[in-house]
This record gives C-alpha cells, structure tokens and sequence, in this order.
C-alpha cells in the first residue's frame, strides 16, 4: 500500500475513488515490514552458488 500510495503522490493523482491521499494516507493501517538491508560480500555469494549449485552444470 505504502508503494501504491507513493505512486499516486508522485503522479500527482489527488483522489482515490472520491476520497482525498491524505484521507486513505490517515485510515489505512501500513505495518511496518521490519525488512533489514543485507549486504552480501563475492565471497558470500561465491560459497553460496558453490553450495546450492554443485552438479547441477
């Protein structure tokens, strides 16, 4: 929802189905999704394919 929204702000759409952005920006309950930003390092990514991958070539 909170994408969808955005996209509404950022193409300047005011009104969704009669009601203002900010009105379904106030009622519409957005959990937070706890997502963490994870940065792999090659060598990860490296062990990883080695794992996942070995005979499948």
């Amino acid at each position: 929802m909170r994408n969808l929204f955005n996209y509404f702000e950022d193409e300047e759409i005011d009104e969704i189905c009669g009601h203002r952005l900010e009105k379904w920006r106030l009622f519409v309950k957005i959990e937070k999704s706890g997502v963490v930003e994870v940065y792999v390092n090659g060598e990860e990514i490296k062990n990883g394919y080695e794992e996942r991958c070995k005979g499948a070539l």
